[in-house]
C-alpha cells in the first residue's frame, strides 16, 4: 500500500494482482464500474481502544484494478491489516498488512541570499537567490523589506524573482532584507543589500533670463525645486529659433553663453537640468531678445579754434550709420547738427555718438576737447566826433563781437595828426582827444583792444573842426 496524499488527510492506494481479482470478483479486470465497494481497516494495536477506523470508498465510477480509501488521522507508523470489501453480493475479507507513513514534517525556509537592490524613480527593483532549503514545503512568497521605511514588495514563489518595492524617497539611501514564506510561516531575514539611492530626473529651471550679446546671448536661471534624488551635473540652455545650445556645470544655477547666434534675429531660451537619471523637462521659454553686431565711432580731436569761426565736425562709425554731436560745455559752446557755435574761450568737450539701430548695439561714446583761442575784437561801429578847442569827443558803438575775451580799451584816432584818446572797456565810453589844430577840420576811428590785441579800425567818423574859444570885450557906456 502506499501513499500519494499530504497533509492530515492522506489517500492510499491498493493494486492487485490477477489472483486476488478472483477474490474478488468472477470478472478478472478489477474492480469493475457500478460494484459498491465497502473496506474496512482494522488497527492491530488500537491508539484510541477500540476495533480501529473503518473507511468507505464509494460505488466506483470506473474499472480499474486497485482500491483507494482515505485514513484521516495517523502521526505515528501505524500497522493495519483486515481489509474488507463488499462486491454486493458477497462479502470477502483479505488479511493484509498496511503500514501508515506520517508525512514529513514540514519547517520555515531559509533565508534567501545574495540580494542585490536597483534604483529606480521612488522605487528599487530586488533580486536573490532562492534559499537552500524551502522547509519542507513549496515557497509561496518572498518578501522585501527597505531600511529606513519599512517599505515592502513582493513576488511569488516557489523560484526566486524580482520584487519591485514602491514609495520610496529620491535622494534617500536604502538597503534591502529579503524574507521567504511557505505553508509554516516565513523564514529568517537575508543579509541587507547594498544601499542604493532612488532617483529621477531633475525638475524644470524657472525665472529664465536672457540678455542680447553680439552674436550670442547670456542666459540666467533659477535651479529647479527637485533635483530628482542626485545632484543636477549639467544645465542646458536653447535658442529658438536655431536650437543653438550653451551649457554650465551644476550643481548650483550659473550663467549660460549660447553663441552663434545671427545678429538683429530675435531669440527666446529655455533651459534643462541635467543628473544621473537623465535630463528632466525644459523651462518655460524666457522673453525674446534680439543680439546685434557692435560698432566703433572715429572721431578725431579737431584741435584749437579761434573764436568766431563756425567750423563743422567729422565723425564716422563702423557700422555706416550717422553720428549725433552733443557739447558737454554749452557755456563754452553748442553744437547743431555738425555745426559748431562758440560762446566763449575756453576748454570745448564734444561727445560723439551713435545709438545702433536692430543690428547694431549702440557705440562707446567718444569725448573730445580742445581749446577755443580767442581773437582781436570786432570794428566799433556808429563813431561820431564833436569838435571842441583844440580837441573832440568822440562816441561809439562796441563791437558786436569782443573776440571771446573782455574789450579792455578803446581808442580812437584822428585824421590827420593822427591824435588818440582812449577810454576802458567793456563797454563803450566817450574818448577825448587832444592836441587837435583849431580850424583844422578831422575825422576819427576807432579801435578795440582785448587780451588777444587790436582789432580792425571802425569806418571814419563825419569831419569835425576845433576852434579856438574868443572873448568880447564891451566896456559900459555909462549914462
Amino acid at each position: 500500500m502506499t501513499s500519494t496524499g499530504s497533509g492530515t488527510a492522506k489517500v492510499y492506494k491498493r493494486e492487485f494482482t490477477t489472483t486476488e481479482y478472483s477474490n474478488c470478483d468472477p470478472k478478472v479486470n478489477g474492480f469493475r464500474q457500478g460494484i459498491s465497494v465497502q473496506s474496512g481497516v482494522y488497527d492491530t494495536t488500537p491508539q484510541n481502544g477500540s476495533n480501529g477506523s473503518q473507511l468507505y470508498v464509494n460505488q466506483e465510477t470506473v474499472d480499474r484494478d486497485y482500491l483507494e480509501f482515505t485514513i484521516g488521522t495517523a502521526t505515528t507508523n501505524q500497522t493495519f491489516n483486515q481489509y474488507k470489501f463488499n462486491t454486493g453480493t458477497s462479502n470477502y475479507t483479505e488479511g493484509i498488512t498496511i503500514t501508515v507513513i506520517p508525512p514529513p514534517s514540514v519547517s520555515v525556509p531559509g533565508a534567501p541570499t545574495g540580494v542585490s537592490a536597483t534604483a529606480g524613480n521612488a522605487s528599487a527593483n530586488i533580486t536573490f537567490t532562492a534559499p537552500a532549503s524551502n522547509g519542507g514545503a513549496a515557497i509561496t512568497t518572498y518578501t522585501a523589506t527597505s531600511s529606513p521605511g519599512g517599505f515592502t514588495g513582493s513576488c511569488a514563489g516557489p523560484s526566486a524573482c524580482t520584487i519591485t518595492v514602491n514609495s520610496l524617497t529620491n535622494g534617500t539611501a536604502y538597503t534591502f532584507t529579503v524574507t521567504a514564506t511557505n505553508s509554516a510561516g516565513t523564514g529568517s531575514a537575508s543579509s541587507a543589500s547594498t544601499a542604493v539611492t532612488p532617483k529621477t530626473v531633475p525638475g524644470a529651471p524657472t525665472s529664465v533670463s536672457a540678455t542680447a550679446g553680439t552674436g550670442s546671448a547670456t542666459v540666467t536661471f533659477t535651479a529647479p525645486a527637485s533635483n530628482g534624488g542626485a545632484a543636477i551635473t549639467t544645465y542646458t540652455a536653447t535658442s529658438s529659433p536655431g536650437g543653438f545650445t550653451g551649457s554650465c556645470t551644476g550643481p548650483s544655477a550659473c550663467t549660460i553663453t549660447v553663441n552663434s547666434l545671427t545678429n538683429g534675429t530675435a531669440y527666446t531660451f529655455t533651459v534643462t537640468a541635467t543628473n544621473s537619471a537623465g535630463t528632466g523637462s525644459a523651462s518655460s521659454a524666457s522673453t525674446a531678445v534680439t543680439p546685434k553686431a557692435t560698432q566703433t565711432i572715429t572721431f578725431n580731436n579737431p584741435g584749437s579754434q579761434n573764436f568766431g569761426t563756425t567750423p563743422t565736425l567729422s565723425a564716422t562709425a563702423s557700422s555706416g550709420l550717422s553720428v549725433a554731436f552733443t557739447s558737454a560745455t554749452t557755456g563754452v559752446c553748442t553744437v547743431s547738427g555738425s555745426t559748431l557755435t562758440f560762446v566763449t574761450t575756453g576748454n570745448c568737450t564734444i561727445n560723439a555718438n551713435q545709438a545702433g539701430d536692430g543690428t547694431y548695439n549702440a557705440a562707446t561714446q567718444v569725448q573730445q576737447t580742445f581749446a577755443v583761442a580767442a581773437v582781436v575784437p570786432g570794428a566799433p561801429t556808429s563813431v561820431s566826433a564833436t569838435a571842441g578847442t583844440g580837441s573832440a569827443t568822440v562816441t561809439f558803438t562796441a563791437p558786436a563781437s569782443n573776440g571771446g575775451a573782455a574789450i579792455t580799451t578803446y581808442t580812437a584816432t584822428s585824421s590827420p595828426g593822427g591824435f588818440t584818446g582812449s577810454c576802458t572797456g567793456p563797454s563803450a565810453c566817450t574818448i577825448t582827444v587832444n592836441s587837435l589844430t583849431n580850424g583844422t577840420a578831422y575825422t576819427f576811428t576807432v579801435t578795440a583792444t582785448n587780451s588777444a590785441g587790436t582789432g580792425s579800425a571802425s569806418s571814419a567818423s563825419t569831419a569835425v573842426t576845433p576852434k579856438a574859444a574868443q572873448t568880447i570885450t564891451f566896456n559900459n557906456p555909462g549914462s
